[in-house]
């Protein structure tokens, strides 16, 4: 594990850096009652305190449009009530992001690695 996200040469996160206030998603399919289709909505399970730390960024052309892709990385508390995987997203200031890895660093607390995704992709 590489500490170049670390500041100041610390070890672990503090407590003190989880400034950002993150939502835990699910997605879920529901049926709309007027036209019978399912779609997908994502249900928030568990609002926490996190570090966002930004790891990379690209643009590229996908489907003749220009695409951005961000990556970043997350630092919470380790969580008994749920378990946090690969199949939950994560919202932050009005987006979203698919975890696409999850890696304990100590018994407190834990990386999320992130990837935004636009919200008509899944």
């Amino acid at each position: 594990m590489s500490n170049f996200y670390l500041r100041q040469g610390k070890s672990i996160v503090e407590t003190g850096e989880l400034r950002e206030r993150i939502a835990i998603v699910k997605n879920e399919m529901v049926l709309d009652k007027q036209t019978g289709i399912q779609k997908p909505t994502y249900i928030t399970v568990k609002t926490t305190r996190a570090k966002i730390i930004g790891e990379s960024g690209r643009e590229f052309l996908r489907a003749e449009k220009e695409t951005t892709q961000i990556k970043k990385r997350c630092f919470i508390r380790n969580r008994k009530d749920i378990t946090i995987d690969e199949d939950l997203f994560i919202r932050h200031n009005g987006k979203l992001y698919n975890i696409y890895q999850a890696v304990p660093l100590d018994i407190v607390f834990m990386e999320l690695r992130l990837l935004e995704v636009e919200e008509w992709d899944i």
